[in-house]
């Protein structure tokens, strides 16, 4: 789900389940509350205090069973702190089936400001041929773009997965020969057909370089998220540095 911002309509999500499994709850009008405090049992039932009311949903009745419905827009009510992301709570209440009692689901959320990179991850195909000549031999130019896409989205997961915010980094061009060795080796994997092809040895040679990259890496890191880089990390391991 994408993190809501201030200032746009945004979707939520509600997957009804029990014990693991998605429940088909019979089409019905819910109840639903949004509250900028977190609301009591009572008051997230009865709606007193909430900013604002939805009282419709989209209903998907084949599994997951999903509920989506819009969250007006909602104003960043204190502009001027330095405060970029806030909590949210949203009351949901629904029926399991008709005439049955009105069950009330609490939930958090959070809301942030817009943020900007002051740089992209970006490389190019003639970049990534430069590092492996032959690739051209294995893989063409449309399937390099969809390796790219790939080996961008893990790069910023693998970082993610270290505790760090991508919107946090800064200098985000210098995770280029990362992300080159990641597009190179993801591109030699989809092509490997034994155990110990040539293939596997270029996938385990790229992935390893890829890994030490990550490791020795140091960008500026913006932890408080006030547009200054206070701290250095190192996204392979997440090792801090701070500032003298």
């Amino acid at each position: 789900m994408i993190t809501p911002i201030f200032g746009k309509d945004f979707i939520r999500l509600f997957f009804p389940e029990l014990d693991g499994e998605g429940l088909n709850l019979y089409s019905q009008s819910p109840t639903i509350y949004i509250f900028d405090a977190q609301p009591t049992r009572t008051d997230a039932a009865a709606g007193t205090g909430a900013d604002s009311t939805i009282s419709s949903w989209t209903e998907q009745d084949t599994a997951p069973f999903a509920r989506f419905y819009t969250v007006p827009a909602i104003d960043d009510p204190e502009p001027t702190s330095t405060t970029n992301s806030r909590t949210y709570w949203e009351a949901i209440n629904f029926r399991y089936a008709a005439a049955e009692q009105i069950q009330t689901l609490v939930r958090a959320f959070e809301i942030e400001r817009v943020t900007a990179l002051d740089d992209l991850l970006i490389a190019s195909k003639n970049e990534l041929k430069g590092y492996f000549p032959g690739l051209s031999n294995y893989v063409d130019d449309n399937d390099l773009d969809e390796y790219l896409v790939l080996a961008t989205d893990k790069v910023k997961n693998d970082i993610q997965k270290k505790g760090l915010d991508w919107y946090k980094l800064r200098e985000h061009s210098r995770l280029k020969l990362a992300l080159i060795y990641k597009t190179i080796a993801l591109s030699q994997l989809g092509q490997i057909r034994e155990v110990n092809d040539r293939f596997k040895f270029r996938f385990d040679q790229f992935e390893k370089w890829y890994t030490e990259e990550m490791a020795a890496l140091v960008l500026p890191y913006d932890s408080d998220g006030d547009g200054l880089a206070e701290e250095k990390r190192t996204p392979g391991d997440s090792t801090q540095f701070l500032y003298r």
